[in-house]
């Protein structure tokens, strides 16, 4: 190459999920289109957040602390190191016991749904049922009624009465969806919850009138019976909007493997950080055929933190799009294996990912990969470091690094992000002097405001 480019990148990996720079959150997300930069569909459960669990603080043993033993071990937590903390797992909320806790169920609460109606007895073509729709934008849950229209081994598939729809694309779609996607995706992360909570193998897309914002999306809410969730429909489900992408395109091929992917990991690896599951969802279109995100957002605008999501969908997407792109380096470096382990670690986020590639037998520190995939962003030749610094099995631009001001610069750069400078105007007589202060740490929160 004919210039020379300084890199420079923030690595907190302990406190990136905690730091000024990021947050993580779930609710409403918007996919990108294919550089990252279209947002036109939203994921209400790719890291959907729910209320957390009012689960008292155990000890060592197991055992309920009254308040004088709280207080002593409170004491004693804190002594340990915070970033120590940070790394431990908390426990899954148990959404059936918060129900019974609250108020709203009784007694041992059924995980299953089996004998509601839609569960009783053989499904056929032209069976028609309600359901509800959660308009994620508009907060808001409506009724509708659905027509089965083709069934497979693997699945339902449900189209909205009065809505305009191709048949014969979504007969194509249908036996897509059942090969190669469902048994290329089970494959590679594991099965989702099976047969659920409505004791049927099968799961069920639901095709609906337009929604703003949104092209298709999974909830987890419906793996619950009515009495954990009032709108939950009972099965294992996703939704595409009909106005978005023709049934049988490649768009919605693409689709309905980012949705399954989410079903899956809600079943295998719930705790996971948005980012985890985003970016895997966004990688799924790859590994049967349909990938279509390009990551682009992110090579545009490389100071993204890789692990952080917005509140809202609309601000995600060059997330969308870092997330893609680390996962598809991950997958060029260690194949498929690497996802299911990532799937079945115990630890979520940065965690999760190290203890994936241990049990590969390739250990290496989140922060290392990290600098690695902020060089392959910029190189992109997998001939060089054993092809390390460069992808494999998708296509990706390279960062333009921006020329280095001879006065130098004064800024920021995002936790897990990166400023690429070019400095070949700055190099004299094969040598190169370079100055550098910054800040080593950030706060673990954000400061309160005076």
């Amino acid at each position: 190459m004919s210039w020379t480019v300084v890199l420079l990148v923030l690595l907190l990996g302990s406190v990136s999920a905690l730091g000024g720079c990021s947050r993580t959150s779930g609710g409403s997300d918007v996919p990108d289109a294919a550089d990252g930069s279209d947002p036109s569909a939203g994921d209400e459960d790719g890291g959907r957040t729910l209320a957390p669990s009012a689960a008292p603080l155990l000890g060592d043993d197991g055992e309920v602390l009254d308040a004088r033993a709280l207080a002593d071990e409170v004491s004693r937590r804190l002594a340990v190191d915070p970033l120590t903390l940070l790394r431990d797992e908390p426990p899954e909320r148990d959404l059936g016991d918060l129900a019974v806790r609250l108020g709203r169920a009784e007694g041992a609460l059924r995980r299953s749904a089996r004998g509601t109606p839609q569960a009783t007895g053989p499904r056929t073509v032209g069976d028609s049922e309600f359901f509800w729709v959660h308009d994620i934008v508009g907060d808001r849950y409506f009724q509708i009624e659905a027509t089965l229209r083709e069934i497979t081994d693997v699945a339902y598939f449900w189209v909205q009465n009065d809505q305009p729809f191709d048949a014969a694309g979504l007969a194509r779609g249908a036996a897509a969806f059942t090969d190669p996607i469902y048994p290329t995706l089970r494959h590679v992360f594991g099965s989702e919850w099976s047969p659920g909570v409505d004791d049927d193998p099968r799961v069920h897309v639901l095709h609906h009138e337009s929604i703003p914002g949104v092209a298709g999306f999974y909830s987890s809410a419906d793996e619950y019976p009515a009495e954990v969730e009032p709108y939950s429909n009972q099965r294992e489900m996703f939704y595409i909007n009909l106005s978005t992408y023709a049934p049988g395109s490649q768009d919605y091929l693409q689709l309905l493997a980012h949705e399954y992917q989410h079903m899956i990991h809600w079943h295998r690896d719930r705790g996971e950080p948005v980012w985890v599951n985003e970016g895997l969802s966004e990688l799924a279109p790859y590994l049967v055929g349909y990938g279509r995100q390009t990551g682009g957002a992110l090579i545009s605008r490389p100071d993204t933190q890789l692990t952080r999501w917005e509140d809202t969908g609309s601000g995600n997407s060059e997330h969308y799009a870092a997330s893609f792109l680390f996962f598809a380096w991950l997958w060029g470096q260690h194949g498929e294996p690497v996802l299911g382990e990532l799937l079945g670690a115990s630890g979520n986020g940065e965690v999760g990912v190290e203890q994936a590639l241990e049990a590969l037998g390739t250990p290496r520190s989140f922060g290392a990969l990290f600098d690695d995939w902020t060089i392959a962003n910029l190189v992109n030749d997998p001939s060089l470091e054993d092809g390390r610094f460069g992808y494999t099995g998708v296509s990706v631009r390279r960062v333009t690094p921006r020329p280095l001001p001879a006065m130098g610069v004064d800024g920021s750069v995002q936790q897990f992000g990166g400023d690429y400078w070019d400095v070949t105007e700055r190099v004299a007589d094969a040598a190169l002097a370079l100055r550098f202060e910054g800040a080593t740490t950030v706060p673990l929160l954000d400061p309160f405001p005076d």
